[in-house]
């Protein structure tokens, strides 16, 4: 019998041989790495292997939930999906492994419900197929007649239909055509995996990923778990910014995300006249939460033009339309929202296209021609073009559907010098407009380039008081020796901070919860491991916790070291190190209390901090055997 929070089994699909399988969730596997990209990762190790190429057939697609999921818990709708993603991070041809997280309204609890806490994909189906796992029955069903014909959004409805209260995730025409920027998206309103997840699915013939499942999920101690659960559900309701963030989404926190994620192309003041507040109430239709959610993230807005009369688009929030907007110079949120739907629809990631744009308009010049003729300057209806372009492989489109690097190659102009790139990977935000802090560090020395989200965290707002930093450290369980190291007055140490937020951030991942919950401090290590001894009755500490997250980063940081990856990988983007003109003035990267500006020598002392920390070499950038082996991973220290 399964503990409480874990269905207690891991789906095996093998789409070649048409096979599907089960094995028992092994209890020591729990207590080393909870789930979700924890147990991923595990699997990972002997699935993945090293340097193989990631869209052939053994390629594994491994999403995993964590114990959290499914039961009366603030946010816990999350789950995670790990690949070696095939965009390259250098001419080399190494590509980083990672896991995309994703909230969902069905997906992640109906997985849970159809008895499964992991799921195992690998093989190539001979024909287009969509695959349905059902109260702990699988079966692979023909989708010849969504393949090439349906978007994501018709895809996902069809499926819905057919299998009432189901999750699905479902590829676009970007992810069927192989492009390296392909996503997926759960239940129409959360993407997945904006480094070409969508296109290994595609590799494997795999339309989309239906669930359904009526089984209960044990709770060890309700009543110690709802009442854990009411006291955040309490303080999150006493939040002066709750009700507006059921009105308009993340749209809420302008007055943080017009700093943090500002490109700088306008004035500040034309950024909130078009994309504020006020615009936002007037064109979002209605939020909707992912399951378990007391906020609400995902806005749907009307889309016009897209020959069926007013559509709506469901993935998103008004910020990706106030990003589009001002980095493509497109002055009607119409218009954004109209780009974001066509994307959705094809399932390509829209930061990785609007990059692609500002690219093409940098290396015009020396293009040979072909970016002229997709006029650019024109601004939406090129766009449209260069986006079937891509996602159909037509012309110029099949340079770009194959990542970064091959642009590179092509145009004779790399990348790097016109965008924020890590390992091969578009930046979401510039630490030059918002400075040092733990999320912009971490995009760096992250395993998978240029991911933000897994140290969100108190410092995720800008120039918080020191004593709000400290007070989320000891919910952390860092003790006062610790915290001193990190921060003293307003002396902060991003390299030191990050590791512990990334540490916090995996503990997240791993149980399933939203790390936005952690930015105000709703959910933090210390109520988490109250709710995780109630939901599985494992009697687990906040060191626990914490050391089962570290445990799992450095297993994460394995997998990639064995792909090739070293400190010279985490590289500060170019861009970074450079002067930004915007029309409010100069902008440059700065340490976190906008004391001083930051320069190489110091970006490089950060970076040595950073890895002492974590206990690695920091010539390398490698975790040492001693750590390793500190953790219980010697064996991952002996594949090295």
């Amino acid at each position: 019998m399964a503990m409480g929070g874990y269905a207690g089994k891991i789906l095996f699909v093998d789409l070649s041989r048409k096979k599907f399988w089960s094995e028992k969730l092994l209890p020591q596997l729990t207590r080393d790495y909870i789930g979700g990209s924890g147990l991923n990762y595990q699997l990972a190790r002997d699935l993945i292997h090293p340097r193989s190429d990631p869209l052939a057939p053994e390629s594994p697609v491994i999403i995993g939930v964590g114990p959290l999921v499914g039961l009366p818990v603030p946010s816990a709708a999350k789950f995670q999906a790990t690949v070696r993603f095939p965009n390259p991070a250098e001419e080399s041809g190494k590509c980083f492994i990672g896991s995309a997280s994703s909230g969902s309204r069905r997906f992640a609890a109906m997985l849970k419900k159809a008895g499964f806490d992991c799921m195992v994909i690998t093989g190539r189906s001979e024909r287009p197929a969509y695959l349905v796992v059902e109260n702990g029955g699988v079966k692979l069903e023909d989708a010849s007649g969504l393949w090439g014909k349906t978007n994501v959004y018709q895809t996902t409805r069809e499926l819905m239909k057919k299998y009432p209260g189901a999750g699905v995730i479902a590829i676009g025409a970007a992810g069927e055509n192989l492009v390296r920027f392909a996503i997926a998206i759960t239940d129409m309103t959360s993407t997945l995996g904006r480094n070409g997840l969508g296109a290994v699915l595609g590799s494997k013939k795999l339309k989309a990923i239906v669930v359904r499942g009526e089984g209960e999920i044990k709770i060890a101690d309700r009543k110690r778990l709802l009442e854990a659960t009411r006291r955040i559900r309490e303080e999150i309701e006493a939040h002066p910014l709750t009700r507006t963030h059921r009105e308009i989404g993340l749209h809420a926190s302008w007055h943080i995300y017009r700093v943090t994620m500002n490109p700088g192309l306008w004035p500040v003041e034309k950024w909130d006249r078009l994309y504020g507040p006020a615009v936002a109430r007037s064109a979002i239709l209605k939020n909707l939460p992912c399951s378990r959610c007391i906020l609400c993230c995902r806005s749907s807005f009307p889309v016009e033009g897209t020959g069926e009369g007013v559509e709506v688009t469901h993935t998103g929030t008004f910020l990706h339309l106030a990003t589009i907007g001002q980095t493509l110079n497109l002055e009607d949120w119409r218009q954004a929202a109209r780009l974001l739907h066509l994307c959705n629809c094809a399932g390509m990631s829209v930061v990785e296209f609007r990059g692609i744009i500002r690219y093409l308009s940098q290396v015009a010049r020396s293009s040979r021609g072909e970016v002229e003729t997709l006029k650019l300057e024109e601004g939406l209806p090129a766009y449209e073009r260069l986006l079937n372009h891509l996602i159909f492989r037509q012309g110029i489109g099949n340079i770009l559907a194959e990542g970064w690097v091959a642009m590179g190659r092509y145009f004779g102009e790399d990348p790097a010098n016109h965008l924020s790139m890590i390992k091969g990977a578009a930046c979401t935000y510039d630490a030059r407009a918002t400075k040092m802090d733990a999320p912009r560090f971490n995009m760096v020395v992250n395993p998978r380039g240029a991911m933000h989200g897994l140290a969100h965290s108190a410092t995720s707002i800008p120039l918080q008081e020191p004593e709000v930093i400290v007070s989320s450290l000891e919910k952390m369980g860092l003790d006062k020796e610790a915290i001193e190291r990190i921060i003293k007055g307003r002396y902060l140490n991003v390299g030191r901070l990050t590791r512990h937020v990334q540490d916090s951030g995996q503990v997240m991942d791993c149980l399933g919860v939203c790390i936005m919950y952690n930015i105000p401090g709703f959910l933090h290590l210390q109520n988490l491991a109250e709710i995780y001894s109630a939901a599985t009755g494992l009697r687990t500490t906040v060191g626990e916790l914490k050391r089962a997250g570290e445990r799992v980063f450095n297993l994460l940081k394995v997998l990639n070291v064995r792909e090739g990856f070293r400190r010279d990988d985490d590289s500060f983007p170019k861009i970074w190190l450079t002067e930004k003109n915007t029309p409010d003035g100069r902008e440059y990267l700065e340490n976190y209390y906008r004391q001083r500006r930051l320069e190489p020598q110091e970006l490089q002392a950060l970076l040595d901090d950073y890895y002492q920390e974590r206990g690695w070499d920091p010539l390398t950038g490698c975790p040492t055997p001693e750590t390793l082996a500190g953790l219980g991973l010697g064996g991952a220290a002996e594949s090295l």
